[in-house]
């Protein structure tokens, strides 16, 4: 059977009175957990089509809280905006976000689609996804949301733009199977400085602009 569809379970298999109908919690193909429901009378196709969204809004929660503290990620990412849009003096924010002003860093960028931009809570969701991927990589990284995309700064010393493309990818794959979200994703140029950083996010722009739906590119 599909592992990726709700499926019922007999009393025999399950080791009950009464049987089960269980669905896995998935984030692309990392298994977050299980939903399990008891089966008075076997179930028909409207529960297995609840608890398949059931299983989708799971996985939203489980991302959200292995993405660490969500305070700190907002706290980084308004820096990352004063950044980005000039309104600080750059030496103030970088200081504060302890990002080393002589190491490369680069910026990655994912469109949402337009339902999902106006909806703050599947935005942030996406956003926790991503700074969940790119945590694993670069401890320092920040992620914004910001006007419909969702973008973060990673510090880039040995970091291969193979490596980078797998990262945008994989971000792309998962929000498409746990969220069931059709995103853009870009890469910025590398810049030598994160005085520099505006210069790869405008590549991220340039490159959101003219991808179609469910690509990664870089300029």
């Amino acid at each position: 059977q599909d592992a990726n569809a709700p499926m019922h379970v007999s009393e025999e298999e399950s080791g009950n009175q009464l049987g089960r109908l269980a669905m896995v919690v998935k984030s692309g193909s990392v298994y977050l957990g299980s939903i399990w429901v008891v089966e008075t009378t076997r179930l028909g196709k409207d529960a297995e089509q609840a608890l398949e969204a059931a299983a989708r809004l799971a996985s939203l929660h489980l991302l959200r809280a292995r993405a660490g503290s969500d305070l700190e990620r907002r706290a980084r990412g308004e820096l990352l905006r004063a950044l980005l849009d000039g309104r600080t003096a750059p030496g103030q924010v970088l200081a504060r976000m302890g990002v080393e002003v002589s190491k490369p860093v680069v910026v990655i960028g994912f469109l949402l689609p337009e339902v999902a931009a106006q909806d703050d809570i599947t935005a942030e969701a996406v956003a926790d996804l991503v700074q969940l991927q790119c945590s694993a990589l670069r401890a320092r990284s920040s992620v914004l949301v910001h006007l419909g995309t969702v973008y973060a700064m990673l510090p880039a010393d040995g970091v291969t733009r193979k490596r980078l493309a797998q990262l945008v990818n994989g971000v792309v794959q998962r929000a498409q199977a746990a969220l069931n979200l059709t995103l853009v994703g870009a890469i910025g140029t590398t810049v030598d400085s994160p005085f520099d950083v505006t210069r790869s996010r405008d590549e991220v722009d340039s490159v959101l602009r003219v991808q179609p739906p469910g690509s990664v590119a870089a300029v």
